[in-house]
Order: C-alpha cells, then structure tokens, then sequence
C-alpha cells in the first residue's frame, strides 16, 4: 500500500544522478501503480530503489515479500492522446440518489493538473463556488461551496476556452440529483464493552440483479465510539446494511488480523449474521433495530 504513493520512497539513480517520481497514478483497466517520472536518459542504466513497503495488514514487508517489478515506457510527445473524462462519480448517467457531503470524482484518461483547469457548479440553475482537490495525477475530488443539501438539481461543467474564437465555452462532464431529505436516515447507539478504541462500520448491501438471493457491499460508513462506546452515524440511505464493530488496538483505523512474524495478536471484532434493515429518520437506536451479543 505504501510503496509508490509516499514521494521521496522511491527513486532511480546513477552515480551522478537521483530522480524521484513526479506523480503517480492507478491505472484504471490493470489497477496497477504507475509512476510518472520526468528527465529519464536514453541509454543509461538506472537503478530503481524503494526505502520501505508495507503490506494491507500494516506490516513492514520482510525478505520474502519484498520485491516488485517495474516496466518501463517512454511516452513520445506524438503518442500522448487528447485529454478527456473517462469516468465520472455520479456517472453521466443522471443519479437520484447522490449524498449530500460527498464530492464528485473525475477520472481522466491521462495526467491532468487542477491549477490549470475551471470548473463550474449550479444548484438548482445557481452558480456556487468551486473547490478543487488534486487526489493523484488523474483523479479530481470536485465539491460546491456551500456544499449540496438534500433534494437538489446539480451539474458539473468544465470551462474550456476556445483559441479559434478567443471565447470561453462550457461542457457539461454529469448531472445528477441529491437525495430526498424523505429517504435519509441515521443511527446511534452504544456498543457492549466498546470504547474510544472501538470502531463502527456500516456496508450497505443490494440485492443481485439477477432476481437471485445473492446479496453485494456497497459503500461504507464508519463512526469512533466515545469512551462509553456511544456512537452515531448521520446523513444514511435508508435500506439494508451490514453491521460490523472492532477493536483498534494499534490506532491504523484498521482490522488486522495478526501475523506470527512479527508475532502479533488480531484484533477482537464482532458481525452480526442478520442484516441491519435501517429505515428513514432520525431516530433509529441500534438496540431497537438489532439484537447484538456482546
């Protein structure tokens, strides 16, 4: 997880020379890692080094697990393709149901640079502020000021100028409608002998497509309890979720599930086999919706 995402981890070097990755990227068909490194010499033998890995588990990979290959690829100036959207969260496809609080992600088909780029939002058919968040080389997290609410119209539009006609021009990248206040719901309650350790996830579930009992996760909620193991998750779809709870002992907002080298224990977690079935309101305690063993 760790290996190519801190700069300054991993390099290429010569006797003379250290090169550090620019920027980096996952590659959205191979959902591998891709570096981007600038002023990389013909004919020179480089050697390529990472100062540290760590695996999903938070571990310090040992000698046996710490190996990567690398593929290099010169992009030649005539072989770079027009810049353009290649996914949109929502997608372009107009959602009804996008939570308030959550930006809109734009997945680009090649490196783009937000300092150089303008965007517009409208509410309701009003113009509100924009905030643009580089997340890597390809990806944008795009949110309004003030941001969306409840039972609301948005569009997203990206501001381009046009060299020929000397004008600006705008293009609309996805619309998408906010969920009804009706259908929102949140949940609290206090977890049997939890703590400010002990963390809350919630993953929604969908019935298969196929008509079949096949049940999928979704998106994911997560609250920390207070020292009494209270807790209390806002601004939820009402439907059907998983429910889940764990013990944080070494503070990496994980669930880890030990190692014997080094040797370390996992952390005590607890799932319900029944789904959770939360309905729309305010008022929903987890003791009344779920019976939990402690």
């Amino acid at each position: 997880d760790s290996l190519f995402l801190q700069k300054g981890n991993c390099f290429f070097a010569t006797a003379r020379d250290t090169i550090f990755h620019s920027n980096y990227y996952v590659d959205p068909g191979s959902k591998n890692i891709v570096l981007l490194a600038d002023g990389l010499r013909s004919d020179t033998l480089y050697t390529a080094t990472c100062l540290y890995a760590r695996d999903s588990l938070a571990r310090t990979l040992d000698s046996a697990r710490n190996s990567a290959k690398i593929r290099l690829k010169r992009i030649a100036e005539k072989d770079i393709p027009p810049t353009t959207v290649s996914r949109t969260e929502p997608s372009r496809v107009a959602a009804s149901d996008f939570l308030p609080g959550q930006p809109i992600r734009l997945y680009y088909n090649q490196p783009v640079s937000a300092d150089t780029m303008k965007f517009r939002i409208s509410i309701n058919e009003d113009s509100v502020g924009v905030v643009v968040k580089q997340v890597d080389a390809i990806q944008l997290e795009i949110t309004s000021d003030p941001p969306f609410s409840t039972d609301s119209r948005v569009r997203l539009f990206q501001i381009e100028k046009d060299s020929i006609a000397d004008t600006l021009t705008q293009r609309m990248l996805t619309q998408f409608n906010t969920i009804s206040r009706l259908k929102l719901a949140s949940l609290k309650g206090e977890i049997p002998g939890g703590d400010a350790q002990t963390i809350v996830v919630l993953r929604e579930t969908t019935a298969s497509r196929t008509g079949r009992s096949i049940r999928t996760l979704g998106r994911e909620w997560r609250a920390e309890c207070d020292d009494s193991g209270f807790f209390e998750i806002k601004n939820l779809p009402s439907g059907t979720y998983q429910f889940m709870y764990f013990k944080d002992l070494n503070g990496d907002g994980r669930l880890n599930s030990g190692s014997i080298f080094p040797l370390q224990e996992g952390e005590p977690w607890f799932a319900t086999e029944e789904e959770l079935i939360l309905p729309p309101g305010d008022d929903n305690v987890l003791n009344m919706l779920l019976k939990l063993s402690p």
